[in-house]
């Protein structure tokens, strides 16, 4: 982390408050490792949350189609990391930048803890 480094597919990575933009590859990676079975698809952007100089969340987004964007969410077990200050960080980029009217969050099934946190972010099964 720290300083602007290049992600391989994007431009400048950057950090604004505890999130990291333009770091693409690195976060989609580290998402696919928390994600049992989950693959990226290529030109996925992401954005991680970063706490004491390491990732302990991170959103991915693909399949963008101009009105609806899948996203996927990781986190380390019982980080703190949700606050509203990052979920604005999250949410401004499909809504605000891509301006898409609906994100699909991918969630399995058997995770309580994801199904939990969707629905208090307001999705719907």
């Amino acid at each position: 982390m720290g300083g602007n480094h290049r992600d391989e597919r994007r431009g400048p990575v950057v950090r604004a408050g505890s999130l990291i933009y333009g770091a693409d590859a690195e976060i989609t990676d580290w998402v696919a490792q928390r994600i049992p079975g989950y693959v990226t698809s290529p030109g996925a952007k992401a954005i991680g949350v970063v706490k004491q100089g390491r990732f302990v969340a991170a959103v991915t987004y693909e399949r963008y189609n101009g009105a609806n964007i899948e996203a996927a969410i990781a986190a380390e077990p019982g980080a703190r990391w949700a606050d509203r200050a990052v979920l604005r960080g999250l949410f401004s980029y499909p809504f605000e930048q891509l301006g898409v009217e609906a994100v699909t969050l991918l969630v399995a099934l058997d995770n309580l803890a994801s199904l939990n946190l969707a629905t208090k972010l307001g999705f719907a099964q």
